[in-house]
């Protein structure tokens, strides 16, 4: 009873290997009928042809991993969230097809790489909506001050949510679910995710 099929190539970094994924992406379509295709990108991968963008239902912008000159992971304004967005738009993606990833841990920097999830995050929030820096090391427990971790909190979160919704995204996906604190948290960035839905209705 599965609806369709979703590829999360990464990467095709030769431009045979691009020809390659984007004429398989169009042949696939031409075989499946109803059911949908889909594929996940981070902006900086994808610019597959414009046949194979047109064969595509849905489309995930992997828009995080990424730290900006400040060490900010996956930024509002950054390919995190705003130039993500424009990168797919200025390669003819339809962006009602797309959703914007948002990030549910977060990356350390100054010190050995992390990738605690944001539950371990918030922990230390200290109920604190706000956030998205704290000066720890989630590897090494280290707090002395020269090691921060970046990550998307409850305002980032639904800054980015309201950004895809009025800009006309078909909606967010996340990475990963498991990573969030229960709904019923005030932190919870599922929970964040839906009362900006609820502000733009």
């Amino acid at each position: 009873d599965f609806d369709g099929f979703f590829f999360d190539y990464e990467y095709p970094y030769k431009l045979k290997s691009r020809r390659d994924f984007s004429n398989f992406l169009v042949k696939l379509d031409s075989y499946m009928d109803d059911y949908v295709l889909g594929a996940a990108f981070s902006h900086w991968n994808c610019n597959i042809s414009k046949k194979a963008i047109n064969a595509l239902d849905r489309v995930e912008i992997m828009a995080y991993d990424d730290m900006s000159e400040y060490h900010s992971h996956a930024g509002f304004s950054t390919v995190g969230g705003v130039l993500a967005i424009k990168d797919f738009e200025k390669r003819g993606y339809d962006l009602s097809k797309c959703d914007l990833g948002l990030p549910f841990y977060g990356r350390t920097h100054g010190g050995d790489e992390a990738w605690p999830s944001y539950a371990q995050i918030a922990l230390d929030l200290e109920n604190n909506p706000f956030r998205n820096v704290i000066s720890k090391s989630y590897l090494t427990g280290d707090t002395s001050g020269n090691i921060a971790t970046s990550f998307n909190g409850v305002q980032m979160i639904k800054d980015k949510t309201a950004y895809a919704n009025d800009y006309g995204l078909g909606g967010v996906m996340v990475w990963h679910y498991t990573c969030d604190v229960p709904y019923e948290d005030d932190l919870s960035l599922f929970k964040a995710i839906q009362t900006s839905l609820n502000t733009r209705k």
